[in-house]
């Protein structure tokens, strides 16, 4: 009571201070529909392309708040540092796949456009002038058996996926009758250094006609929620 009567009189902007981890906010955003319209005040997260345990991270704030969820990251060199900053996650050196097997990792000089996508990485190579500095040979599982191992029987609450142009791909590996997210977070631009950018109108298509509804958008990446769930509740989201 004391230290928060010495924050309002000489702080008064602190109470309403709010960090983000994520690259454009999208945590915060997310945040608000959990918080708002789901009343999940600690939803479970599967984190596939997390990159690094808070930068540019759109789950370590939910973390923060006391959620766990499984963090898959395909880079080698990320697995201890995720370790040493997300003990109660599950944390993963792998990729995700269409299939399990072993994939070509190809590691850029700008190590958040890690890809295993050839072309992604011949593109940025060509296009935007960021070299491939090393080829991997990466395990990689399936989103259905990287759930079943690490003991998950239904979906996590919130998906966030950007994994430099095989993010379609892997979204259709999901049975939507099934069990599905209530949130998705996923990276729809291209990456590019200059205006160019193209938008991939065709992840939000594919969403959409799946009943997720098109919430938010940060210009570099899409937030849908489950249309079911924020039928008439537009409100709550304000």
């Amino acid at each position: 009571m004391i230290r928060y009567k010495l924050l309002k009189q000489f702080f008064p902007d602190y109470l309403f201070r709010k960090i983000s981890y994520s690259q454009c906010g999208e945590d915060l955003i997310t945040k608000v529909i959990f918080d708002n319209v789901l009343k999940i005040r600690q939803p479970s997260y599967l984190d596939i392309g997390a990159f690094h345990p808070f930068r540019f991270s759109n789950t370590y704030l939910f973390y923060k708040f006391g959620s766990r969820g499984i963090n898959v990251e395909p880079n080698p060199d990320s697995l201890n540092i995720f370790k040493k900053y997300r003990p109660r996650d599950i944390n993963l050196n792998i990729g995700i796949g269409t299939k399990s097997g072993v994939l070509e990792y190809h590691k850029m000089e700008s190590n958040e456009l890690n890809t295993f996508s050839f072309s992604e990485a011949q593109r940025m190579k060509s296009m935007e002038g960021i070299p491939i500095i090393d080829t991997l040979q990466i395990d990689v599982k399936t989103i259905e058996e990287v759930l079943k191992e690490s003991g998950f029987e239904r979906f996590p609450d919130f998906l966030s996926i950007d994994i430099e142009g095989n993010d379609l791909d892997i979204l259709r590996t999901i049975d939507y009758r099934k069990s599905s997210p209530k949130v998705i977070c996923v990276e729809t631009i291209q990456f590019s250094k200059n205006s160019n950018a193209r938008k991939k109108l065709d992840i939000i298509t594919f969403l959409e006609g799946e009943d997720y509804y098109h919430y938010s958008d940060t210009m570099i990446n899409s937030i849908f929620v489950k249309k079911d769930l924020i039928k008439d509740k537009f409100q709550e989201l304000l």
